[in-house]
């Protein structure tokens, strides 16, 4: 290894030792996380071991999901130097979290396009652009209406007004129920204020795919929570 740690029991009971209020592990903006290096941290995801810091190095390992491991904070190429299970070798730092972030509670869906962002800010970077219905290991941690979740095993933060809890949503005012997804097609249902419709899967046009009393249709986004 170009750069080899040193993990003893000494340095990590030093480590822990130290605390601050928020940190940065893997990329992400985590809370309660403490200041050490090298750090605990959970593997989010299926994860290579590689000999170096490129996905042209070779794998070592895979690291299977929810292993603890020791990384480095410093990144080369996104890339952690880690050492886990008496192995050493590089992971990549996005899939890395701190062993002190919050837990998954559940799972949340979400109703529109979403930005998965690295912290809890519009002026954060975008990890990646959620779809529609996608579903996302949701935690407890919210700050300034982001929540933290997991996207396919990716951890970052998430605008809360956009996630629901389960398949289904509310009715925010009365609302047309319509054949298509657009405003000049027939109102096959007009929905009252506080009702229950079950989501379909699709979106399209500011609109999404749901039943209601058993009639399938599509129904304004904007007016559903």
């Amino acid at each position: 290894m170009r750069t080899r740690l040193t993990f003893t029991v000494r340095a990590l009971v030093v480590a822990l030792l130290l605390a601050t209020a928020i940190s940065t592990f893997g990329g992400v903006r985590g809370v309660d996380a403490r200041s050490c290096d090298p750090c605990p941290v959970v593997a989010t995801d299926t994860l290579n071991l590689r000999s170096g810091p490129s996905l042209n190095d070779t794998i070592i390992w895979v690291i299977p999901k929810g292993t603890e491991l020791i990384a480095a904070n410093a990144t080369t190429n996104g890339f952690r130097e880690v050492e886990v299970e008496g192995r050493e070798g590089w992971a990549y730092g996005q899939y890395l979290v701190s062993s002190d972030v919050a837990d998954v509670t559940g799972t949340l869906y979400t109703t529109d396009y979403l930005n998965l962002r690295q912290g809890p800010s519009t002026d954060e970077p975008v990890l990646d652009v959620m779809l529609p219905l996608s579903a996302v290991e949701s935690t407890d941690q919210v700050i300034d209406g982001f929540r933290f979740v997991y996207f396919d095993g990716l951890p970052g933060w998430a605008f809360a007004q956009y996630l629901v809890n389960g398949q289904t949503m509310t009715t925010t005012d009365v609302l047309n129920l319509r054949a298509e997804p657009n405003t000049s097609a027939e109102v096959l249902h007009v929905m009252p204020l506080g009702v229950t419709v079950e989501l379909t899967g699709d979106e399209s046009n500011g609109f999404l795919s749901v039943t209601y009393n058993g009639v399938d249709g599509w129904a304004y986004a904007e007016y559903l929570s």
